[in-house]
């Protein structure tokens, strides 16, 4: 493969404003590495009981019907290995997975009916700490030996995270319940204290401040987090990224 060509399909992802756009350079990068299909997806845990999906597809429509109709998405093997991983992960790997659970393997089987027999995906980890990822697929081997399955590792890796961030760049609602939410600092670190566990009134000792500028701060976070109390208030802010964890005191870590 001439790694020359995507230099030009990168450039353009960088500057990409519109879906349609980012469709277009992921097919040319198909086109380049003889690749059939493609399919990027991203998870938004903006709700943990009803998260959002944003599909970008490049695999066969028959098959993402199917794949919805039967809710292959608490099956699928490949979200799950998204999910707790960062290196790429080849297809070949399943054979494993599909001989201990027959449910995977009728999985695996249907994808192969649908000419998605091959593939690699590439895990995307997100600022927002989402699910996402890239996965590339076809009729035919993507790699013929260790080489090319090093390159394409390296190459997918970059193509990967240049697609998600022209989706999250396009795609600026993709935290659909977030209703662009800005916390203040003080709703912020009262919401971290009530994530390590603290009372209103611990916190308000900690911050040294009023125990009803507490509940006052942690009302106002909740009412623009579109949530109904403190507990479900720290796990939306944190799965958006609006709070993370923050040292107090330095820590120290020594390897030897």
């Amino acid at each position: 493969m001439d790694l020359r060509e995507l230099k030009p399909i990168c450039e353009k992802l960088m500057t990409a404003d519109t879906l349609d756009e980012i469709y277009s350079c992921c097919e040319s990068v198909c086109s380049i590495l003889g690749i059939d299909y493609f399919v990027y997806g991203s998870q938004s845990t903006a709700s943990f009981v009803d998260p959002v999906w944003v599909i970008l597809n490049g695999y066969p429509v028959n098959w993402i019907e199917r794949y919805v109709e039967s809710n292959y998405l608490v099956v699928d093997p490949i979200i799950e290995y998204c999910r707790k991983n960062m290196l790429p992960f080849s297809w070949d790997k399943l054979a494993t997975a599909e001989n201990k659970d027959k449910k995977v393997k009728q999985f695996m089987d249907e994808s192969r009916d649908f000419s998605l027999k091959y593939g690699i995906s590439f895990p995307i980890q997100s600022l927002s700490r989402d699910v996402a990822l890239l996965s590339f697929a076809s009729q035919k081997p993507i790699v013929k030996n260790e080489n090319e399955l090093l390159e394409m590792q390296l190459i997918g890796h970059y193509i990967s995270i240049s697609v998600h961030e022209a989706i999250l760049k396009t795609f600026s609602t993709i935290h659909l319940d977030a209703k662009n939410a800005k916390l203040s600092k003080r709703e912020k670190e009262c919401l971290l204290w009530i994530a390590e566990g603290k009372t209103s009134w611990e916190a308000a000792k900690i911050m040294n401040i009023a125990e009803r500028t507490v509940i006052f701060h942690l009302k106002n976070a909740s009412e623009k987090l579109d949530v109904v109390n403190r507990q479900q208030a720290v796990a939306r802010a944190v799965s958006l990224g609006l709070i993370e964890p923050v040292s107090i005191k330095p820590p120290l870590i020594v390897l030897s």
